[in-house]
């Protein structure tokens, strides 16, 4: 909401090719932050500072990208032009979340089916196993339900599968 109208007063001032680089060395600079990390690095901190990065170097792409389409088109296609764009834009923001949460929970829920396994016989459903496997949060509510004296390695096993699950995404 910040940056995004600076993009397109940079974009004006310095043409679009120049921020539209800026943007993608952000986020490429962004990508390759995270990806140096350890799976066992603390949310705040790198994680969040490479996704701050990230998204001040889509924002500086948005609208001069989004600018430069709409101008090679001749003015009675413009409306045409735009709602391919955003229908593009659109369609990859829903594949992409469809593909990254794919990705984090075929390495979460195995990990916490294992986790959880043993309190089958202590009073756990398999259908409270089936929710805490396939959401962190739902995961965490589980831990609720634990005598305090046997929580922490519960609670270790589930932050250590998010980590290890947001390292593969």
């Amino acid at each position: 909401a910040i940056v995004t109208p600076s993009g397109a007063w940079a974009a004006q001032k310095w043409g679009p090719r120049r921020v539209v680089t800026v943007g993608l060395l952000c986020m490429g600079g962004a990508m390759f932050w995270i990806s140096q990390q350890p799976r066992t690095v603390e949310y705040f901190g790198p994680i969040v500072g490479s996704m701050v990065l990230m998204s001040f170097g889509f924002s500086l792409i948005t609208s001069p990208s989004t600018a430069v389409t709409m101008s090679a088109l001749p003015p009675e296609q413009i409306g045409a032009g735009a709602s391919v764009n955003e229908t593009t834009r659109e369609v990859g923001t829903v594949l992409g979340v469809a593909v990254v949460g794919s990705v984090f929970a075929s390495s979460f829920a195995p990990r916490i089916n294992t986790l959880f396994a043993p309190l089958l016989q202590h009073g756990l459903t398999p259908d409270q196993l089936h929710e805490a496997a396939h959401a962190t949060p739902a995961a965490q509510a589980v831990l609720a339900h634990i005598p305090p004296a046997h929580v922490a390695p519960f609670h270790r096993g589930v932050t250590e599968a998010f980590k290890i699950g947001r390292a593969h995404v």
